[in-house]
């Protein structure tokens, strides 16, 4: 009679510790599957540069200079030249895009550099890192889309991945 409950807890102590091993195995492996970082929460300047556009180009008369108009890159240049702020004067035109869906086709696209991930505030040279890049595009009932993203310089691409998802 010792030796069987001697067996069953043997028995019931390696069920005790293949639980804890399971349980350790699960709770470390969660640390490494971590969702990819989002630059754009990162830059409180492509948010402020995104709130800028929007403002400048949804006002009602520049609106619908630009829903009637048939250039519509240049135009809003124009428009950010006259109106935008200093920073908005740094985006130029960017590459096309190379996604043919419907909602990207006769785009204008703007890059700028901002900056992200900066640890240090206090060194005021030149950190800017990313691209942001802003897809404005007019649509078959004239209403203006606006799509952006942030990919840093070192990623080698020119384009977001809404586009790359949508060829």
């Amino acid at each position: 009679m010792t030796y069987i409950y001697a067996l069953i807890g043997i028995a019931m102590m390696s069920g005790i510790m293949s639980m804890l091993e399971t349980s350790l195995s699960i709770s470390e492996s969660n640390r490494f599957n971590e969702y990819p970082r989002d630059y754009y929460i990162d830059s409180s300047d492509a948010y402020s540069n995104d709130q800028e556009f929007l403002s400048i180009i949804n006002k009602k008369d520049i609106k619908n200079q630009l829903i009637a108009s048939n250039n519509l890159c240049n135009d809003i240049k124009q428009v950010i030249k006259d109106d935008g702020n200093i920073y908005l004067k740094k985006y130029n035109l960017g590459q096309e895009t190379s996604s043919s869906h419907y909602r990207f086709s006769n785009s204008c696209v703007y890059v700028g550099e901002i900056e992200i991930d900066s640890s240090d505030k206090n060194n005021y040279s030149n950190n800017k890192n990313a691209w942001h890049r802003i897809i404005i595009n007019k649509d078959s009932s004239n209403n203006l889309s606006y799509y952006s993203c942030i990919y840093k310089k070192s990623e080698v691409r020119t384009s977001c991945d809404f586009e790359l998802n949508y060829r």
